[in-house]
């Protein structure tokens, strides 16, 4: 259930050193600071969906995100995990009339929300928070990039670990710990485009020699470095 903080500067301490926001000037750090509010969402709730109308930008100070879209006729999926120290929902702010992605808590998160109104009065005094939007919309389109690279992995261990790595927040500035992949063997053989037995196999391998934890509907990372290296050649 969504609730939002009674405090929510006090809490958002990370945020302030980790991240987007982190890399603003102080001004206006300390402004959008000021416009924002700390919600809490418990696993599964949505914090807005596909075709939803304009929304504000939101930064993720703990738990962990996923995030769907459908750009053709099928249906949404899990595409991605944000984890924390990530924004996410530029798009509408700049401009777009509706929602092109889905995002829903995973596990218990605490979201920092920065409304469309209360960025464009921080904007109204300081226009340079234009730019700095542009530079989190090529953050977040690095993202999508670096997927897409490894998905292009030709080796199935070598694509599957990459995609572990990469949804677990092994690639982020500030890894998550522990790292765990919150998604099910199904999910991860849809993304990682294999099919549902070479993912239980290779997983199943992994977990034997130490580098990953199989747990119902979740993987967590044992050895980050020793994944990592498996991306390689």
């Amino acid at each position: 259930m969504l609730r939002d903080d009674p405090n929510p500067a006090r809490t958002s301490l990370f945020l302030e050193e980790t991240g987007w926001l982190s890399e603003l000037p102080s001004p206006l750090r300390a402004a959008l600071l000021d416009a924002s509010r700390l919600k809490r969402y418990g696993a599964g709730d949505r914090v807005y969906g596909l075709g939803d109308p304009p929304g504000g930008l939101y930064g993720l100070e703990e738990g962990c995100l996923a995030l769907e879209a459908a750009q053709s006729d099928t249906p949404p999926e899990k595409g991605f995990l944000i984890h924390p120290g990530t924004w996410i929902g530029e798009g509408p702010v700049a401009g777009l009339e509706a929602r092109i992605t889905g995002a829903w808590a995973t596990r218990p998160s605490k979201v920092l929300s920065i409304e469309i109104a209360g960025f464009r009065r921080v904007a109204a005094r300081d226009p340079d928070i234009w730019r700095h939007l542009v530079l989190l919309a090529l953050q977040n389109s690095m993202r999508v990039i670096g997927l897409a690279q490894d998905l292009m992995l030709r080796g199935s261990r070598q694509r599957l670990a990459a995609l572990l790595a990469r949804l677990g927040g092994l690639r982020n500035d500030h890894r998550p710990v522990p790292a765990v992949v919150d998604a099910t063997q199904v999910e991860i053989a849809a993304i990682a485009n294999l099919s549902r037995g070479v993912v239980s196999r290779l997983l199943l391998e992994m977990e034997q020699e130490g580098l990953v934890q199989l747990r119902r509907a979740s993987v967590e990372i044992l050895d980050p470095e020793r994944l990592l290296q498996e991306r390689e050649p």
